[in-house]
């Protein structure tokens, strides 16, 4: 299923969350790869995959961005799940 939703973000989260990412630094998206002695997985970049990526976390401050803050608690509502549950 692909759900899509008009107008779910503003002009202006969406702008923020783009500097966000690029605050964060965007990288190359990257496959799971194989099992750790810890049991964690590593990456490995993929041909098939050539897009770029930053992930929104609390280590790089971007969770407690009011606008992503806000952005996620809409998604967490619609969603159903917790927000930090969310990606």
């Amino acid at each position: 299923w692909v759900v899509t939703f008009e107008h779910f973000l503003t002009d202006e989260e969406s702008d923020r969350l783009v500097q966000l990412g690029y605050d964060a630094g965007y990288s190359r998206s990257e496959d799971v790869g194989e099992r750790d002695f810890d049991g964690t997985y590593g990456s490995v970049v993929s041909p098939g995959r050539t897009s770029t990526n930053a992930w929104c976390s609390a280590r790089s401050g971007c969770r407690d961005d009011p606008a992503a803050r806000g952005v996620l608690e809409r998604a967490s509502a619609t969603l159903g799940i917790p927000s930090d549950n969310a990606e």
